[in-house]
């Protein structure tokens, strides 16, 4: 449950650092800095891709074929589908829920 609870913490936080993500966004001052803020909400687009790139195929042998046939996409798809126990390792320490 611990790996759980870990995972809706940090998602939950990214929901809520959204609408203020979005702003800084939008009013930083050059288009490096816009570059820059946007990569880090990127990120949670990539790590939602890849869970469901991973998970989908799982439940349809013939996604699974397709994903298999492409070894350099699966890598790429098991590299970002953080499981509980990776965002354990990563997030080690106690988080506060929303």
């Amino acid at each position: 449950m611990t790996g759980r609870v870990n995972v809706y913490s940090f998602l939950c936080g990214y929901s809520h650092a959204s609408y203020i993500s979005a702003m800084q966004v939008g009013q930083a001052d050059t288009i490096e800095v816009q570059a820059s803020l946007a990569r880090s909400i990127m990120g949670i687009g990539v790590v939602t891709m890849a869970h469901f790139a991973c998970s989908y195929p799982k439940q349809f042998p013939a996604a699974l074929a397709v994903l298999n046939a492409d070894p350099k996409v699966k890598d790429l798809a098991d590299k970002f589908a953080l499981t509980a126990d990776s965002m354990t390792a990563i997030y080690s320490s106690p988080m506060q829920r929303c």
